[in-house]
């Protein structure tokens, strides 16, 4: 695993909701962040779940809408009505990217572009 994830931190969990997992919890409570980016399986099971246990902890938990999925498309859609019931934002990979690199002068933005966009705005 750790030629694919690198110096990822890897959890194993059995939980639903990830934060029930002792280690990922206190993994997440030493990380001292709001924020949080969701994506994964299971919008309806897991990522819902999560992003509630994550609003209890006090974490703003954001879903990155086109990199989840249910195995029944109706399962999805109905998890993404309630993602927004719940005051959980529903972001795209592009929204995130433009968020998170803020500036397209930086040295990095070029690189970046075309390893997440596909160069379209180069």
């Amino acid at each position: 695993m750790q030629n694919v994830f690198g110096s990822s931190k890897v959890f194993i969990k059995e939980f639903f909701d990830c934060t029930q997992e002792p280690e990922f919890k206190k993994y997440l409570y030493n990380l001292n962040v709001e924020n949080i980016v969701l994506s994964g399986a299971e919008t309806h099971v897991c990522l819902y779940q999560s992003a509630i246990g994550l609003q209890k902890l006090g974490k703003k938990p954001y879903l990155l809408v086109d990199s989840v999925g249910s195995r029944h498309e109706k399962d999805h859609k109905l998890a993404l009505h309630r993602f927004n019931y719940s005051n959980i934002e529903l972001i795209s990979q592009e929204m995130f990217f433009f968020e998170m690199i803020r500036n397209s002068e930086k040295e990095e933005y070029h690189d970046l572009a075309m390893k997440f966009l596909d160069g379209r705005y180069l």
